[in-house]
């Protein structure tokens, strides 16, 4: 379990990453809330993104545009589908959708994959073109074959050329985030032309100086104000913050048991220096001199002085191999829960049910990025309560059954191999990168080498 946890935890994190385009991490999201603005009364117009971007001195921007927002009702993800949310073709039938107007910029700041054709250039968007990026899916119910490319479909009335297919993400976390409604790309200038309702809901910047962790929320602070926007109404998130706390969890899965070893090590250390030296010279110098006593001995006592000198070495070594900077962020981090149960649908069930309560109107990053949250959360806690539990259970059982060291150590690195095997597998059916740490491995196996030895010793005493 711990060593699932590590590979899995990572496979979460690099995919999560991933879904966060070519700028990665390096950003800062912000998003309206929805619990202090429930008429919409602070959404933003393309004015003050034009503002902003001239105060934080940045052409790296993208925004995101929901239709139904400034409707006299509060604002919620559903809103897409009440006001705007049925795609007409040929004026016979309607398919419901999830329709996001953003800009050029967008494709940086998320994975965007495409499958067929390309996302909308800026030229076109400050042509003012109807084209429409939508997912596969769509793409297959609507014209019975993927690559649409060039094929019209109706928006608002209006014609909308297809210029992009998204390629399906198969992944566990994409599949729990998946609210079952097809995707529409279109220029959110042309949203908000066509639909009066709609408007800027949030939007990322990227970073440029990620040196000054936990200023670049009070940057982007700074910046609303200027436009004069009230930062509260705003759900700020640094990115490069939330990446360290990410990265962390599975370290903390090797940390562990890493200091467990290195207790184990210092306790061996104090019985070497015991047995081989200080009781040796103890009992020596009862009846002789203390050189007579260390020359009589001295093959006892270097032998017992290279034994603590190794131990050390190898305490040292292992030091390295898991130890990292760990970060704590002095500002609230907001509480993720996930409803951990045997049925995939009860969890997806959960993991919505978190996002669609959050506070603030959750970008399509926002969302994939919470659900990996607490998935990376619920690896993390299974892993480190489960994982030792077992292992320790495991080693009571091998010593009430008498069962040799060293045949326990073969059958535990049979184990971590099969392991190995078994996760390469599980990421693969999952959709994540397999990744793997070797400095993790080569941790936890020290761990379990020389848990599984101190049991001999203990034994032998």
């Amino acid at each position: 379990m711990l060593y699932a946890g590590i590979v899995l935890g990572n496979s979460i994190i690099n995919k999560a990453f991933e879904a966060n385009g070519a700028f990665s991490m390096d950003k800062v999201v912000v998003s309206l809330k929805n619990q202090i603005d429930p008429l919409g009364e602070n959404i933003l117009s393309e004015d003050d993104i034009k503002k902003l971007t001239d105060f934080l001195k940045t052409s790296d921007i993208s925004y995101t545009a929901q239709p139904g927002v400034k409707l006299q009702q509060p604002i919620n993800e559903n809103s897409v589908e009440e006001s705007a949310g049925n795609m007409v073709l040929n004026g016979q039938t309607s398919y419901p959708v999830k329709l996001l107007g953003t800009n050029s910029e967008y494709a940086d700041f998320s994975n965007v994959t495409l499958k067929y054709g390309s996302f909308f250039s800026k030229k076109s968007e400050e042509e003012g073109a109807a084209t429409a990026v939508i997912d596969t899916e769509l793409a297959w119910t609507i014209f019975k074959t993927d690559n649409a490319i060039g094929k019209t479909i109706n928006i608002y009335g209006e014609p909308f050329s297809i210029i992009g297919i998204l390629k399906k993400d198969t992944s566990i976390l994409n599949t729990l985030n998946d609210d079952g409604k097809a995707l529409i790309y279109i220029p959110a200038q042309k949203l908000m032309e066509l639909d009066k309702s709609a408007g800027i809901t949030s939007f990322q910047i990227r970073l440029t100086d990620n040196i000054n962790l936990d200023q670049n929320s009070d940057y982007i602070t700074d910046g609303l104000q200027q436009i004069g926007k009230i930062p509260d109404f705003y759900e700020i998130t640094d990115y490069s913050t939330k990446k360290l706390a990410m990265e962390q969890k599975p370290l903390i899965i090797v940390f562990i048991p890493g200091c467990i070893t290195i207790i184990i090590l210092l306790l061996r250390i104090k019985k070497v220096i015991q047995r081989k030296i200080y009781y040796v010279i103890r009992e020596g110098c009862k009846t002789d001199y203390f050189s007579k006593v260390v020359k009589d001995n001295k093959n006892s006592i270097v032998s017992g002085c290279m034994e603590v000198f190794i131990i050390a070495v190898c305490m040292l070594i292992l030091w390295y191999l898991i130890r990292f900077n760990f970060y704590i962020s002095p500002k609230s981090i907001p509480e993720e829960l996930i409803d951990i149960s045997y049925y995939a649908k009860l969890i997806k069930s959960g993991v919505q049910s978190n996002a669609a309560n959050l506070g603030f109107i959750p970008s399509m990053i926002e969302q994939y990025m919470h659900t990996a949250g607490a998935l990376l959360d619920a690896v993390f806690w299974i892993s480190i309560i489960t994982g030792l539990f077992l292992f320790y259970t495991g080693m009571h059982l091998a010593r009430l059954n008498n069962i040799e060291p060293y045949k326990l150590s073969v059958f535990c690195a049979l184990t971590l191999f099969a392991s190995a095997v078994l996760l390469l597998f599980a990421d693969n059916l999952l959709g994540l990168p397999y990744s793997l740490q070797l400095r993790s491995v080569i941790a936890l196996w020290a761990f379990i080498y020389i848990a599984v030895n101190n049991e001999r010793r203990i034994k032998n005493v």
